[in-house]
C-alpha cells in the first residue's frame, strides 16, 4: 500500500474517493476535560483502490482495571507493569547480546531507552512510524516518540515527513471483511521489503519470526482480528463470498 493522504480536508477526500463526506467531523475535540484526536490515513493499493485506516488518540494513560499500567518505550515496545521497577531491563536499556547455541552468554548495556505510561492510540501511531522509517531499533540513537500535545492539536507534520517520497509503496497491509462484512485495514502493518516473501511464502531466518508473530496476533483469542480474511495476495471481498458465513468451507478458504 501507498499512503496518499493523512487527515485531508473534505475536498481532498472527494478527489481521492469520488464521494464528498457529508458526515465529516473535526479531527480534534475535547470531551470531559480530555483531549482527543483522530488520524485518518488514506491508503492506495496496486489497483488504485482507496482504503481508510483510522487511529483514535487521547491524552489518557492506559491503565487496566487491575491497576496495571501499559508502558511504552522509544522504539515502540510495550509492557504491562505495576511500577517502573517491574519493567524488564531490555525494555529500559539498549543492549548488545552475544548468543551461543540459542542462549545469551554476554550482555553489554549500550544506552538507555526513554519510556513512559502509554497514552491511548500511542502504540498504533508508533507502530506506523516504525514500519515507515525502517530504521535499526537496536541503535541507541533510535527514538520514534512524537510530540503528543502537537498530535492532539492536529499537527501531523512529523508523521507526513515520515512517508518516503520515492513513488514506491510504503507498507504491507492486510485487508479483511469485518463481522458486518465491511472491508477494513488490519491495525498491524509489515515493512514493504517483506512483500516478495509474503507473496512466495518463503521467509528468511530474520523475517520468519516477524511473520510468525503477525499471524499469532491475527488469531489471538482476545485481541485478534474479528472477521474474515485469508493470508495471500490482494483479494477484494465481494458480498457473494459471504452468502452463508456459517458454512464457509475451511478447506477451501483460509478465513
Amino acid at each position: 500500500m501507498k499512503i496518499v493522504g493523512i487527515n485531508i480536508d473534505e475536498e481532498e477526500i472527494e478527489q481521492l474517493t469520488g464521494e464528498y463526506p457529508e458526515d465529516f467531523k473535526p479531527y480534534t475535540w475535547e470531551r470531559n476535560g480530555v483531549n482527543h484526536a483522530r488520524i485518518d490515513i488514506y491508503l492506495q493499493d496496486l489497483s488504485d483502490e482507496i482504503y481508510k485506516y483510522t487511529i483514535y488518540i487521547s491524552d489518557e494513560n492506559i491503565e487496566y482495571k487491575s491497576g496495571i499500567k501499559k508502558y511504552i518505550n522509544c522504539v515502540g515496545d510495550t509492557q504491562p507493569a505495576n511500577t517502573e521497577d517491574d519493567l524488564w531491563d531490555s525494555f529500559k536499556q539498549f543492549e548488545n547480546v552475544v548468543w551461543v547455541d540459542g542462549k545469551p552468554t554476554n550482555k553489554e548495556i549500550i544506552g538507555d531507552k526513554e519510556y513512559h505510561i502509554a497514552r491511548k492510540g500511542e502504540e498504533e501511531v508508533l507502530h506506523l512510524r516504525k514500519m515507515l522509517l525502517n530504521r535499526n531499533m537496536k541503535d541507541p540513537q533510535a527514538n520514534i516518540f512524537l510530540n503528543w500535545d502537537k498530535l492532539l492539536q492536529g499537527d501531523i507534520g512529523r508523521l507526513k515527513k515520515d512517508i518516503p517520497d520515492t513513488g514506491e509503496y510504503h507498507l504491507v497491509c492486510l485487508l479483511y471483511a469485518d463481522e458486518e462484512l465491511h472491508q477494513k485495514v488490519w491495525k498491524e502493518f509489515l515493512p514493504v521489503k517483506m512483500l516478495a516473501e509474503i507473496n512466495t511464502g518463503t521467509f528468511s531466518k530474520y523475517t520468519l519470526p516477524t511473520w510468525t508473530k503477525y499471524k499469532k496476533n491475527l488469531e489471538n483469542e482476545y485481541s485478534g482480528l474479528k472477521g474474515h480474511y485469508y493470508l495471500g495476495r490482494l483479494k477484494k471481498f465481494e458480498e457473494s463470498d459471504f452468502k452463508n458465513v456459517k458454512e464457509l468451507n475451511p478447506e477451501k478458504w483460509e478465513y
